[in-house]
């Protein structure tokens, strides 16, 4: 069976100083089948492994004695060293402001202390073995699905091509000739036109405006009236050419 080889090839690391916590995590992933299994307490322990062994996911607990800053900080240079690593983050107390931290990381799994076996198999099984099992599975219709594919893509960036997971870039817009791929509160020039990105990148990116394109799945909200996307704090307009088309390729539940 496909999740079977996948089990068995899938490596976690496990970043905590707090034996109870490794513990408790190793012995909820060895009874969902996980046998590649590696601790790391230290952060340059946790850079050594990963270089070591590319894994498929790393558990980091914010609670460890290098502190959230520190430990953030070294979230933060995995996801961009390893954008399709999948992430997740333990603490003590899982509160709505230390995710909304941790978002633009683009976080697998954000647990309590208290989380349970079912709490751990759900997310990653959401997370990271599906993907895989979709990959497995899917050699037809790639144009409806493109984000369960290769995710890596390379921009021409001045006389460079530059990679990028296409799952973190929020949206394409154009300024001034040239276009840019914001990527959390960054943007990244690339000589590549829009129209051409939203050929080649299929039903996961659509025009909403001449100077936009954007991601559907990073849409927080639609203000109809005002005609404009959230996606986090930002407001992007809608344009009247490209609103039809738009509003007839998302779900409205009205």
């Amino acid at each position: 069976m496909p999740e079977t080889a996948i089990l068995s090839k899938f490596k976690v690391i496990i970043y905590t100083d707090t034996p109870a916590i490794y513990g408790r995590i190793n012995e909820n992933l060895e009874a969902l089948g996980f046998v590649n299994i590696f601790k790391a307490s230290h952060p340059l322990k946790l850079i050594e492994i990963t270089k070591k062994l590319y894994p498929d996911l790393v558990v980091i607990d914010l609670d460890s004695a290098e502190g959230k800053a520190s430990t953030l900080q070294l979230s933060s240079d995995l996801r961009t060293r390893y954008p399709n690593l999948c992430l997740f983050f333990l603490t003590k107390k899982a509160s709505e402001n230390t995710y909304k931290t941790l978002r633009p990381l683009t976080p697998s799994g954000y647990f309590g202390h208290d989380f349970s076996k079912l709490d751990l198999m759900k997310a990653i099984d959401i997370a990271c073995i599906y993907p895989k099992l979709h990959r497995h599975f899917s050699t037809k219709h790639t144009n409806d699905y493109p984000e369960l594919n290769n995710t890596k893509y390379f921009f021409k960036i001045g006389d460079i091509y530059k990679s990028f997971d296409i799952r973190n870039i929020s949206y394409f817009f154009s300024r001034d000739k040239m276009t840019f791929a914001r990527i959390h509160d960054r943007n990244f020039p690339t000589n590549i036109q829009l129209k051409t990105l939203e050929k080649e990148l299929g039903n996961a990116f659509i025009r909403i405006h001449k100077s936009y394109l954007i991601r559907l799945g990073k849409i927080d909200s639609i203000k109809a009236r005002e005609q404009v996307v959230l996606i986090g704090n930002e407001e992007i307009p809608i344009g009247n050419a490209y609103k039809k088309e738009f509003l007839s390729k998302i779900n409205l539940l009205k």
